[in-house]
């Protein structure tokens, strides 16, 4: 009979069981084992085969745990490929990835975030990860299970997939749900801080969207100028986005009795439930007032829709339809295609580079931060060449 030796793979000292390297002092092969099935083989040295070598194992564990005396089915190690689930992992780890009995830990992550896209966003995103780890939706899949070595998982195959910022916002999700299991008893502490401890993917890309130039702009609102109800509200729309810098969702929300015609001060609640105030100037004043000719200044939402012969519902208009109404106007103007975030990139773009500071232009946005100011900032190279002009180089010619 061989000698065994089972030996702690951190302590390298005898441990009867958890995991553990198994050593065969003659022919120093070495296995990984945890208790008792056969996870990886490290070596299949001084064996003719890697049956061999399993065999090998399976026969030792069982004169050194009774409770390994059945065969065990080893998986045979391959490369990594594209596919492999990490629901694999969950059922080795606790043996079943039961859903446990309750609220699901991403539903309760989800339930603590403002209603909104932020959260369709969030939601969409926990799908995209259950898929991964093997489940149809987020709310079938047991995130209680997740440990470090799955969290640092994902996040090498979010990293091989996505740009920076959107695995980063993945490992966000996954964070808050972690946070959420923990909070509702469903994970330890410890094992929940081990598994929130993964770096952030690094790097950056070129930022998405564009700004529209001023001949853009001006053909957008001429395509508006067309007599109609419809455009009078296209006009208004556009206005608040372009020349406030809404968001299509603050855009939507306005109410008439948040609007002052004289001033064109315009009270939003925006994005993290945060108030501030806008102005609709110069031409963004004239076409909001326009509409409100038309609408009339009952109470309700300044935007509404307008039937196609020109009648007023006093309802509020969806987000989607604005944008619709935009892609429309934007064919029409022969601008090629825009978003309107996009006319709110312009809107951060062009009052930067007419000299607005950077710190009133975020607070006109509506930014909790001045680096997301700057990320909209789409002005032109040259911009940045008038902006080196400004610094006075002394060169004194020998």
């Amino acid at each position: 009979m061989k000698t065994w030796t089972v030996i702690n793979r951190t302590t390298r000292r005898h441990e009867p069981s958890g995991t553990v390297l198994v050593k065969d002092p003659e022919t120093r092969s070495c296995w990984l084992v945890e208790d008792g099935p056969v996870m990886e083989v490290l070596s299949t040295a001084c064996h003719d085969s890697l049956a061999d070598a399993k065999t090998a194992v399976e026969d030792a564990w069982s004169e050194l745990d009774a409770k390994a005396a059945e065969p065990v089915a080893v998986p045979v190690p391959v490369p990594a490929v594209e596919a492999p689930a990490l629901a694999d992992v969950l059922v080795l780890h606790s043996g079943a990835a039961a859903v446990p009995d309750g609220p699901n830990p991403a539903a309760v992550y989800l339930a603590g975030l403002a209603d909104g896209p932020g959260r369709v966003a969030m939601r969409s995103t926990l799908n995209q990860i259950a898929v991964m780890l093997g489940c149809q939706t987020a709310e079938a899949c047991p995130w209680h299970e997740l440990r470090h070595r799955h969290v640092a998982e994902l996040r090498a195959r979010l990293a091989d997939r996505y740009a920076p910022a959107a695995a980063n916002k993945a490992l966000s999700a996954i964070r808050g749900t972690l946070r959420a299991a923990w909070r509702t008893g469903l994970i330890p502490t410890d094992e929940y801080q081990r598994a929130i401890d993964v770096r952030n993917v690094r790097g950056s890309r070129l930022p998405a969207g564009r700004a529209l130039d001023a001949g853009e702009i001006t053909a957008l609102f001429k395509a508006c100028a067309d007599g109609t109800p419809a455009g009078a509200r296209d006009a208004a729309a556009f206005s608040l986005m372009f020349g406030c810098g809404l968001r299509r969702a603050e855009a939507v929300s306005v109410q008439v009795e948040d609007y002052e015609p004289e001033s064109g001060a315009i009270r939003i609640i925006g994005k993290g439930n945060r108030e501030r105030t806008v102005y609709a100037m110069n031409g963004g004043r004239a076409a909001v007032n326009a509409w409100l000719a038309i609408r009339g200044d009952d109470a309700g939402p300044l935007l509404t829709p307008v039937s196609q012969t020109g009648a007023v519902d006093v309802r509020p208009m969806t987000a989607q339809a604005l944008m619709m109404r935009l892609k429309r106007r934007a064919k029409q103007a022969s601008i090629g295609s825009c978003s309107p975030h996009d006319l709110r990139r312009s809107f951060v773009s062009m009052a930067l580079e007419a000299g607005a500071d950077l710190a009133m232009v975020q607070a006109l946005a509506g930014h909790a931060s001045p680096v997301t100011t700057a990320r909209y900032d789409r002005r032109p190279e040259h911009a940045k060449a008038e902006a080196a002009k400004l610094v006075h180089v002394p060169f004194v010619a020998c």
